[in-house]
């Protein structure tokens, strides 16, 4: 999977770069997993990568991360185009996160533009 990453990515060439990423991201969505030192892809990649599509993305993103579908229908039901900050105010008051930026509310949103479920105005606000 190094050399995958390599051939692929010309600005990631740090084996311990690329560790990191396989940990912290793709073992945390469960697509691979760490065994005889290796990192082996799991069947839910496997399948992913058989038939890949933006709602087989979003539902391994909405299996493993919080707030994904939580910021989806907070979109999807308001009535004005929201913000990352609506959004982190809105996971702060009703499911008591921590966050002290709105840095996780923004990357929640962009994955959900990015896959399609939303849509974003010019001036960078979001809705459905």
């Amino acid at each position: 999977m190094a050399k995958w990453f390599k051939d692929r990515y010309d600005s990631v060439n740090s084996e311990k770069t690329i560790a990191s990423y396989m940990s912290s991201i793709f073992q945390n969505l469960g697509l691979v997993q760490f065994a005889e030192k290796k990192y082996k892809l799991t069947p839910s990649a496997v399948s992913f990568l058989e038939n890949p599509s933006k709602d087989a993305a979003f539902e391994i993103l909405n299996e493993r991360i919080f707030g994904i579908e939580e910021t989806l229908s907070f979109v999807e039901n308001s009535e004005n185009p929201v913000t990352d900050s609506d959004i982190r105010s809105y996971l702060i008051d009703n499911f008591n996160v921590d966050w002290s930026t709105n840095a996780q509310a923004s990357f929640r949103l962009l994955w959900l533009w990015n896959l399609g479920k939303i849509q974003r105005n010019e001036d960078g606000r979001y809705f459905c």
